[in-house]
């Protein structure tokens, strides 16, 4: 399977967008698939502007205890600018946060019909989905790990 590496097309797919229809530098805005290294680079590199979706997971210890000591408001936002001139926007919403609490409620609750049917194998145990929180105990039994959820 020919995997193309989307780094590689991203500029020029700019540059004829931007040729297209006779616009100057366009600002990009995309979610966290985009966040790439090499993305960041290329971007950066051709000076594009980008506005990215950030993966709390990526960010330093003192960032995620930071965002994670926050009370903010149905609709608040919140900056913290990054020592790499960079800026890290939060912001909170009551029906994200409900919606984000209903699909993990339910995931686990996919979770532990697929462990109680026993039909789990060894196979299930990956990073797919709510998998990621299986764990395998001595050889047959495939169990929920809560800590980790």
């Amino acid at each position: 399977m020919n995997v193309i590496k989307f780094c590689h097309v991203l500029s020029p797919f700019l540059e004829k967008i931007s040729a297209k229809f006779n616009l100057s530098k366009p600002i990009v805005i995309a979610d966290s698939g985009l966040l790439s290294k090499n993305n960041l680079i290329s971007l950066e590199q051709d000076k594009y502007e980008y506005i990215l979706g950030a993966r709390l997971k990526n960010e330093s210890k003192a960032i995620k205890q930071k965002i994670l000591n926050l009370t903010l408001s149905d609709g608040e936002v919140y900056c913290i600018n990054k020592p790499d001139r960079k800026r890290l926007i939060i912001s909170y919403s009551k029906k994200r946060a409900s919606k984000d609490a209903y699909n993990r409620k339910r995931g686990l609750s996919r979770l532990e019909k697929k462990v109680k049917s026993g039909k789990l194998t060894k196979s299930n145990i990956n990073n797919r989905g709510y998998n990621k929180y299986l764990t395998m105990s001595g050889d047959v039994l495939i169990e929920i790990d809560y800590e980790k959820f």
